[in-house]
């Protein structure tokens, strides 16, 4: 049975950057162009079209590849209209086709806030959560974390690998997509905090 997996988080989870990610599967048909360009918008992604109108999932060629990633935040912006995913409709046409599997995004819910402001001027997370509510009462998805791709880097890419039923890859090319910490910009040092002292008493005691 061929597969897509839906990702879908708030705006400023990680989207682009898990697309990145799973396009470095050479069994996966995905959002390549990303490999290739840092950023584009979601109206380039190969299945915004269908988000907008499901029922064309019906003409799309289900025979170029098993496994299909498609990426949609919530909300999203089309032609600069802001609009919300309709996960019923998408999801019910493509499983007429393929088995279908999602990908929930998170990252920390401070920077989601900051960018989310520094870029669309308000807070959005909300409306995703309330999607979610939707998602999870049909559906068993897995939650996956913008931080701990960061992290651990190739083992954790090949934990979803291995959810989705990929191969697992062992790709340098996912290293250099992880050069650069999206979070890191949002981060200062602290140089003291009340707790310290107790914990280095606590680390110390024999």
């Amino acid at each position: 049975m061929k597969t897509l997996v839906i990702m879908t988080g708030p705006q400023g989870a990680g989207n682009h950057l898990f697309s990145k990610a799973l396009a470095t599967n050479p069994s996966v048909f995905g959002w390549n162009n990303l490999l290739d360009t840092y950023w584009e918008g979601h109206d380039q992604e190969p299945f915004a079209e269908y988000w907008i109108n499901p029922a064309k999932l019906s003409e799309f060629d289900w025979a170029v590849s098993d496994v299909f990633v498609t990426s949609i935040s919530c909300p999203f912006i089309y032609k600069g209209i802001e609009l919300q995913p309709n996960y019923d409709d998408f999801i019910n046409e493509a499983s007429k086709y393929v088995d279908v599997k999602i990908l929930v995004i998170g990252r920390d819910v401070n920077i989601l806030n900051h960018q989310q402001n520094r870029v669309r001027g308000k807070e959005t997370t909300h409306v995703f959560k309330e999607s979610l509510e939707q998602v999870l009462a049909q559906h068993n998805p897995m939650f996956v974390s913008q931080e701990l791709l960061y992290l651990y880097a190739t083992p954790y890419l090949n934990s979803i690998e291995r959810y989705i039923g990929l191969p697992q890859s062992d790709d340098d090319t996912l290293l250099e997509i992880l050069k650069d910490n999206a979070n890191a910009k949002y981060i200062e040092p602290v140089v003291s905090y009340w707790l310290d002292e107790e914990v280095k008493i606590a680390c110390m005691k024999k």
